[in-house]
């Protein structure tokens, strides 16, 4: 019975540290940069340089295929496709990374209409096999060379909401929106949320961070934004007209679509001393209605 427990031990140790091998290897001591290419159309035809970074003590070779892979800006799978038409010119082959060094592979994407973005091609490195590789995984990695429609359209779709009607008490005003892209491009966009009172702005808050955690916006892909900010201003200084803009600026074409809506905020405590103001001049007018017929009844 002990021996049995010494051996699944044994077992247990031993694949533990050939796991934990793969994990720092793969995690730690080879890097790839940069991760995804963005072409655009006017870099059809241009070379650019992978960087592979080895941090470990000792050499890794890998080779280079091309493949057609299919990507959500998150995951990218390989399709199981046989390519006819190569659209990278990969430099090498095969290469070796020295040891706490680095190398440049320079590939080059060829000049070609792409009209859809069903599938990229894709640079595959995979680590090569050796003798003492029998019972490791390899390690293997996808670099996405993402190209743009050279057919297509640039053209988003923006659309603003408020919490507020025409006018209101509430100082807090929730501002939220829907971008689409209703074009046939991929691109990025940035935006701001400017608020303005009698043309004057009170106040700017930035998009881009939330509309382009997803990544690169293609055609059909919808994305959302909110903001909040709390009206300060007392008395007249917050009383007055506002104005609530959004602006969306799409990358790929430099333009920027513009929405906005306009409400009146009217400060609690500017209503309270309103109120307070006219009771007190209706007291008043009755008080003196009162002593009139007093008056008079003595008369």
């Amino acid at each position: 019975m002990k021996n049995k427990k010494f051996f699944f031990l044994l077992i247990f140790l031993i694949l533990t540290n050939i796991f934990g091998r793969i994990n720092i290897k793969a995690e730690e001591l080879i890097s790839f940069s940069p991760s995804q290419v963005i072409v655009k159309e006017n870099d059809l035809g241009k070379k650019y340089t992978i960087t592979i970074t080895n941090s470990s003590p000792v050499p890794y070779t890998f080779t280079t295929t091309e493949q057609l892979i299919k990507t959500d800006n998150t995951v990218s799978t390989i399709l199981p496709t046989v390519i006819t038409n190569k659209r990278l010119e990969i430099a090498k082959n095969e290469f070796t990374v020295n040891a706490n060094s680095s190398y440049e592979l320079i590939v080059r994407v060829k000049i070609f209409t792409n009209e859809t973005f069903e599938s990229f091609p894709a640079l595959i490195l995979k680590e090569k096999a050796t003798n003492n590789d029998q019972i490791n995984v390899l390690l293997e990695t996808i670099i996405p060379f993402i190209i743009q429609n050279t057919k297509g359209e640039s053209k988003i779709d923006s659309i603003l909401s408020i919490n507020v009607q025409n006018y209101t008490l509430d100082p807090k005003l929730i501002v939220e929106g829907t971008i689409s892209n209703v074009g046939t491009k991929f691109f990025n966009v940035s935006g701001t949320v400017v608020i303005s009172k009698n043309d004057v702005r009170v106040a700017e808050k930035e998009l881009t961070s939330q509309i382009q955690l997803s990544g690169l916006f293609f055609p059909q892909d919808t994305r959302n934004f909110m903001v909040d900010w709390t009206n300060d201003k007392e008395y007249f200084d917050g009383l007055g007209e506002y104005t609530v803009e959004s602006r969306i600026t799409n990358d790929e074409t430099n333009k920027t679509i513009v929405n906005k809506i306009t409400f009146i905020y009217i400060p609690k405590n500017l209503l309270l001393l309103g109120i307070g103001v006219l009771s007190g001049i209706g007291i008043i007018m009755i008080s003196v209605t009162i002593i009139k017929k007093i008056v008079k009844k003595v008369a």
